[in-house]
């Protein structure tokens, strides 16, 4: 897309100002007979004629417009050396505000970046530094010439883990000479300008927004392998300017507002990511020093005669306080979790924590301490270990789906008190024991009835096989349903087999469909946990764990076309599950004997799962509104204060004249007592609310956490559509909508559109059934969107996946395709019984002939065997051995005559064709007599081998050692091939097992993160979408789903 010219005056039709261009539009750019006069050299043609290019940071030409000189887009605007109000709120972001300093548009970020990716590039000076570090800070959405695509693609540019992008980030984190108090040295880093501004961009909006997270990872894991000398850095730096009582240095002032919040947030979002089991000792004191040098600063700025020197104390008193206690409240979840480390450590090693002391009027005395006195904790805490191989002290490490041990555990599961006081491992109103109690009792009313149903079956199992039990009666019966009454619940749970329910089996195609259509959205169901319980004779019952993939559709079409099975798709969550049922595929069809059923679980299981998996991923210092969720040892919340919202800072103020018929000012601050009192009167008096609905909405507007609840009717609903108008009006944007359900989210929609208050709503989620609600889908709007652009990432991505996807099959048919065996056997005969690999490979003249003949596409093997592909078929099928042994039905005995000196192929026969010299039975079919049989065979020999002698048939039966030992393979009976062949396929399983298993679960991570990565492309495709919205509406279950996306998408 790009191109070069000489320099010459611009004489171009195309115009700065002028409209971008549509794809098919800028394509037309790459024609020969486009006006290129005026291009300068090494530049990209694309963007000299449209102004855009596809390529964008990637693309290696520079970016020159036609119409505009270079000189005129190398200007660069004057950094702002002042604070106002907006630095104050964006200190309550969980993101860092880009650092006072020089910025640069997208086209200039371009062209100044390209020397800096070159592979060999070495930084030479500090200037070097300062420039590459000034088009990192260029990219936030506070530089209004940047768009979120533009940030999205520098992200991947530079957090490509094999770019040079991510080489220079690198090259400055890991620079040894970083100062605070030297900014003039040319060897020497500044600190404030060079070094803080790289930690400020991987803690930037487009950073801890981004939905690429492979990129964002990448960038972090830099600070993971450079985490001692970061830590050092920060500390002496730090140290330095706290000492001099200034974060200056001549010509570049600072503040602690964003020097602070600079150095937290990376370090928090480090911490969440990386979770290290033990803390370096140098990010340990890191994080104390930062709290200890931020108490020390916000009470010196704070003073009447502050005595800090910081351009936050040109702000009012009120809004330097309110910084101060932001930043407060984002540094105790960094250092929470670096306690929280060490305390995990000590809890290890030390007993665990018991119930506080309690005044017993406010508790459940008798009940807490029965749970004291029984309270054994999980994992490695419990005095006798862990209970199974799923029993962990932290969430993070249980895995959703139990495993097999868990599942026949008889130990009584590990289950947290939801009540305050109760015994728990975990600190006290702490929000990490919230997570832990929340996580393991869902888990269990998730799990409880599969894990009740497995237990009673494995019981039943393990009886004698001369006791009566409701499994063996139901076997009897081809399945049915198992009634299971345990200490506390009745679980009735479906065995299937050859299970007949109704007219499941019914010989009718229509009445079956008609069956399952009564049942199918109760038995069966999609996304329905079920479990196979797998069972060799001699061998222990295995249980493995599966979700069905099958739709309903794909039930009903099963039950139309066999009468005695249905069909259905389990995706298991084992791979040694899948890899053994290959393996039960390359088997012969005479399985040994083995007991296999499906029993269905009650419990919906994919629609609980999001919510587990996100509580178990969450990081508590994350969680929002973190100090007033957890349980806490006291009834009395009346001493809990709620802080206004994060966005509203001292001199913020809601305009409430939306809330009036008549025309009205009225305002309201939310850090003003006085003027909430005010709004209240006011609201009661003249607006459309009542009084409750003017104190609830006051409550709301001015409260980060509040709950309005009230009998029906009362105006609830009401309130929040117009508590949603006040929002929008005053432009606090983007607002996430949840409700519990489809219908609940739609009916807040509809009334929002009918009122008019928006109509930049996205609703995630297709399962409305409002029409117009519909349209807003994000499904819908993305197919709406016209692709500007070819996202070369984007195709990178998908074409992984499907490399990913052959490379699965194609394993996956190497394990069950015969020849693929049969290569794998002869290597194996090859690798450990070399003389046998031999004898097989150097058989008798005779049998070399028969076997060559065999491989004729006309020629009809002894006992309608199939054709056999190699020397081992031909000896495992015993060809040789039927050759020479005479049968009345050999109807392949005239297919093969002469020898290595004479061959004569048989020709192929018309069906229902007698050999000569043969008479028929009653069905037709040829019986041949001893005599024409012995003359057919005695030619053959005497061609083949010279002499007219008939081998005699093998009929030894010697045991497997003796065969072992034997290297005679073609004087060995059938019997014994059959011996032989068994043991050698076993052991080549137990030998390839491992390696099977480690190469399936290799391919499967492969695929996951090919399907990753593929997800998180397209995920920011729909992060572009969700950024433009107002108002972006989902479910309970879809939020659950959608976590990291939401998250990205930062509500306010």
């Amino acid at each position: 897309t790009s191109a070069t010219a000489s320099p010459q005056q611009a004489n171009s039709s195309q115009r700065a100002g002028q409209a971008p261009r549509t794809v098919s539009e800028q394509n037309t750019a790459n024609r020969s007979d486009v006006n290129t006069a005026g291009m300068p050299p090494n530049a990209c043609k694309t963007f000299w004629t449209t102004g855009e290019c596809e390529s964008m940071f990637s693309c290696k030409f520079r970016h020159v417009k036609a119409g505009t000189s270079i000189r005129e887009q190398e200007i660069v605007p004057a950094p702002r050396t002042t604070l106002n109000n907006d630095d104050v709120a964006d200190v309550s972001n969980p993101f860092t505000a880009p650092l006072p300093g020089v910025v640069l548009t997208p086209t200039q970020a371009h062209n100044r970046l390209k020397i800096y990716l070159k592979p060999d590039y070495d930084f030479r000076r500090a200037e070097d530094y300062y420039t590459f570090v000034t088009i990192l800070q260029s990219a936030n959405p506070q530089n209004k010439t940047w768009f979120i695509k533009d940030g999205m693609e520098f992200l991947q540019l530079m957090g490509d883990p094999t770019g040079s992008g991510i080489r220079r980030i690198q090259d400055v984190l890991s620079h040894q000479d970083v100062s605070a108090d030297d900014p003039y040295s040319p060897d020497t880093l500044s600190f404030q300008r060079g070094y803080l501004p790289v930690l400020a961009y991987l803690s930037s909006e487009w950073v801890i927004r981004s939905t690429i997270q492979t990129n964002v990872n990448a960038l972090y894991s830099l600070v993971n392998n450079n985490l001692d000398h970061i830590a050092l850095t920060i500390n002496r730096c730090m140290s330095s300017c706290m000492d001099r009582l200034s974060f200056d240095e001549p010509g570049n002032r600072q503040s602690g507002l964003h020097i602070f919040k600079a150095l937290i947030t990376p370090l928090h979002e480090f911490l969440k990511r990386f979770k290290p089991s033990g803390h370096s000792e140098n990010l340990v004191n890191l994080v104390r020093n930062l709290s200890g040098w931020l108490e020390q600063w916000g009470n010196a700025i704070c003073m009447f005669h502050p005595q800090f020197s910081d351009g936050i104390v040109s702000l009012s008193l009120e809004q330097r306080r309110f910084a101060v206690s932001q930043l407060t409240k984002s540094i105790k979840p960094l250092v929470d979790l670096v306690e929280r480390s060490e305390a995990t450590i000590r809890r290890a090693q030390d007993k665990p924590q018991r119930a506080a002391r309690m005044d017993p009027a406010t508790r459940q005395r008798g009940l807490l301490l029965q749970m004291e006195v029984t309270f054994q904790p999980p994992g490695n805490l419990r005095e006798a270990g862990p209970r199974h191989d799923n029993d962990h002290a932290s969430i993070k490490d249980i895995r959703v789906v139990p495993p097999h041990s868990e599942l026949a555990c008889t130990t009584e599961t590990y289950l947290p008190g939801n009540i305050a006081g109760a015994p728990h491992h975990l600190p006290a109103e702490s929000m990490e024991r919230l997570l832990d109690v929340q996580f393991r009792l869902l888990r269990e009313e998730l799990i409880a009835p599969i894990r009740t149903s497995v237990g009673s079956i494995l019981n039943d199992l393990g009886k004698p096989s001369s006791e009566k039990t409701q499994l063996g009666e139901l076997v009897k019966k081809n399945g049915g349903l198992y009634k299971c009454e345990a200490d506390r619940d009745s679980v009735r749970f479906s065995i299937y087999t050859d299970a007949k329910f109704g007219d499941a089996r019914h010989k009718t195609p229509a009445k079956r469909t008609a069956y399952w259509e009564s049942v199918g959205k109760k038995r069966l169901t999609q996304g329905g946990l079920v479990a196979l319980v797998w069972k060799t004779d001699g061998g222990p019952p295995r249980v493995y764990l599966g979700i069905i993939s099958s739709s309903f559709n794909d039930l009903l079409d099963s039950s139309k076309k066999r009468e005695n099975r249905i069909k259905i798709k389990v995706s298991f969550f084992d791979a040694e599950v899948e890899l053994r049922i290959l393996r039960r595929l390359q088997q012969s069809k005479k399985e040994e004997r083995e007991t296999k059923f499906l029993i269905e679980s009650p419990a919906m299981f994919e629609s609980v799962r999001p919510f587990l998996e996100t509580l178990k991923a969450q990081e508590p210092t994350s969680v929002p509104f973190s100090d007033y969720l957890p349980l806490f040892n006291s009834s009395d919340l009346s001493q809990l204060k709620v802080a206004p919202p994060a966005y509203a800072h001292p001199q913020f103020d809601f305009d409430l004249r939306c809330l009036f018929d008549e025309p009205r000012d009225l305002s309201l601050r939310p850090h003003d007592p006085y003027s909430i009192a005010r709004a209240k009167d006011v609201l009661r008096l003249e607006s459309r609310l009542d009084d409750t609905q003017a104190d609830a909405m006051v409550d709301a507007l001015t409260s980060e956490i509040s709950l309005i609840q009230g009998p029906p009717g009362t105006g609830k609903s009401y309130t929040g559509i117009e508590i949603l108008r006040v929002l929008i009006a005053n432009k606090i944007r983007p607002i996430l909508l949840i409700a519990f359900t489809n219908h609940a989210l739609d009916n807040i929609i509809v009334r929002v559109l009918e009122k008019k208050i928006t109509s930049k709503i996205v609703r995630l989620g297709s399962r409305s059934a409002d029409e117009t609600v519909a349209e807003l889908s994000l499904e819908k709007i993305l197919m709406n969107v016209s692709k500007t652009r070819k996202d070369r990432a984007q195709g990178r991505a998908f074409g992984e996946m499907k490399r990913a996807e052959e490379a699965m099959k194609e394993f996956m048919n190497g394990i069950t395709e015969e020849n693929h065996q049969a290569v794998l056997l002869d290597a194996h005969l090859y690798s450990h019984y070399p003389l046998h690999h031999t004898e097989l490979h150097e058989p008798p003249f005779w049998i070399r002939d028969l076997f060559e003949q065999s491989q004729d596409p006309e020629f009809e093997p002894v006992d309608k065997q199939s054709q056999p592909k190699s020397l081992l078929d031909f000896w495992r099928q015993g060809q040789d051995l039927a050759f020479i042994t005479y049968s009345s039905q050999d109807t392949g005995s005239g297919a093969i005559a002469g020898g290595r000196r004479g061959r004569r192929r048989g020709k192929k026969r018309d069906n229902g064709d007698a050999p000569a010299n043969t008479i028929t039975d009653a069905s037709n079919h040829p019986i041949v007599d001893r005599a024409t049989w012995t003359n057919a065979r005695e030619i053959f020999f005497e061609e083949s081998c010279g002499a007219r002698m008939i081998p005699p048939t093998p009929t030894t039966n010697r045991t497997l050692d003796q065969l072992l030992i034997g290297s005679q393979m073609w004087d060995m009976s059938k019997s014994e091939r059959d011996r032989l062949n068994t043991h050698l396929n076993r052991e080549l399983l137990q030998e390839s097992q491992h390696e099977q298993l480690e190469e399936f679960e290799r391919l499967k991570e492969r695929h996951r993160e090919a399907s990753l990565e593929w997800k998180e492309i397209q995920d920011k495709t729909k992060l572009e979408v969700l950024n433009n919205a107002v108002i972006i509406g989902c479910t309970t279950n879809g939020a659950a789903k959608l976590t990291e996306l939401l998250r990205s998408v930062a509500p306010r």
